[in-house]
């Protein structure tokens, strides 16, 4: 997590680099003080813009790096507030291009924003491919804008992207659109690298220091598998052992939302720890050839297992009984327990 008054420091002098954006308000903060009491229910985000009101969020609990601070800024302010500089017919003309573009570079950023944004429209995902290229400063290959609503190419996207650019840092370029809403443009959630490869990172870089789960000295009474003591059920696979290697004590892990349901709190400022979890099959109502209910002898509607074509992939932010206010106090086996043997992890990777 980047330093909030460093990132509130580098905020200020980007914008003033911009004089087409001196009307922006910038806010840097963590979830919680955007959000409060609802900051549980916000997915991950690094920046998020307002068009409306002309405010752009800067979230410090998901930024790293001063690179990462400077790719969001880029990303909301030369990206989102860039490219309401168009006209109307201008930015449709552009995202209508750019959704049609058979790039494969283009291509592939489109495939990535749909994979982020499933649900938002193709104009949306446009704009969100025109603001990922906005994160890095673009080479201007010609003055002018060229723009074939059928297709257009990534260099002259990014001839455009640095032409946008350009002008907001020149003071030529004003705000044309004006979206109605809020909602009209929306925020950047950050893009994770898959829990796979955070896992192997941490086991990699453990094994090198000699402290992998399997590795380290266990003490008397620790080295219990995570568990989840509001549900009496244990962490398994690649969660198991990603879990096991924060290096926790006490392994009982909840959700923000399991402790409360016990009457303990999340101690503020503490981050959780991202666990996935996979869905192979659903519950489905039982149908006949005319698409209508089969009911049972009672009446009652028939389900059936199905497998789904696709699993889908699901996540949560998971702490740690030592983060956790209110908790009762861990009752403690005493048993002494050896290094595991490498062979005997693959135990832990029951599915």
């Amino acid at each position: 997590m980047i330093d909030k008054n460093l990132a509130k420091k580098k905020s200020l002098n980007f914008i003033e680099k911009y004089p087409s954006l001196s009307d922006i308000q910038i806010r840097v903060g963590t979830k919680n003080e955007f959000f409060g009491a609802k900051a549980n229910q916000v997915g991950e985000f690094s920046g998020a813009f307002y068009p409306k009101s002309k405010i752009v969020l800067v979230n410090t609990d998901d930024i790293e790096s001063n690179s990462g601070l400077e790719k969001t800024l880029r990303h909301e302010l030369i990206g989102h507030a860039g490219i309401n500089t168009t006209s109307p017919e201008e930015k449709k003309e552009l995202l209508t291009a750019i959704t049609n573009s058979d790039d494969p570079k283009i291509k592939e950023l489109k495939n990535k924003v749909d994979w982020l944004y499933p649900n938002s429209t193709k104009l949306e995902q446009a704009e969100e491919v025109f603001a990922k290229i906005s994160e890095t400063p673009q080479q201007i290959t010609s003055p002018r804008a060229k723009i074939n609503s059928d297709n257009i190419s990534y260099k002259e996207l990014s001839n455009i992207v640095g032409l946008i650019e350009k002008g907001l840092m020149e003071g030529t370029r004003v705000q044309k659109t004006f979206p109605e809403s809020e909602q009209s443009q929306f925020q950047i959630t950050t893009v994770k690298e898959h829990n796979y490869e955070t896992v192997a990172k941490k086991i990699i870089e453990q094994l090198e220091q000699g402290t992998a789960p399997w590795q380290k000295p266990w003490k008397e009474g620790v080295g219990l598998m995570p568990h989840n003591p509001t549900t009496n059920a244990r962490y398994k696979g690649i969660n198991s052992i990603y879990l096991a290697a924060q290096g926790r004590e006490d392994p009982r892990w909840m959700t923000y939302k399991q402790a409360q349901s016990i009457k303990a709190q999340v101690k503020k400022g503490e981050k959780g720890t991202r666990i996935e979890y996979y869905k192979f099959d659903e519950e489905k109502i039982k149908r006949d050839e005319n698409n209508k209910p089969v009911l049972d002898g009672n009446g009652n509607k028939i389900k059936v297992k199905v497998k789904l074509d696709r699993p889908k992939v699901f996540s949560a932010s998971v702490f740690n009984a030592e983060q956790i206010e209110g908790l009762p106090k861990r009752e403690v086996t005493k048993i002494t327990r050896r290094a595991m043997l490498p062979h005997e992890i693959l135990g832990l990777l029951s599915p």
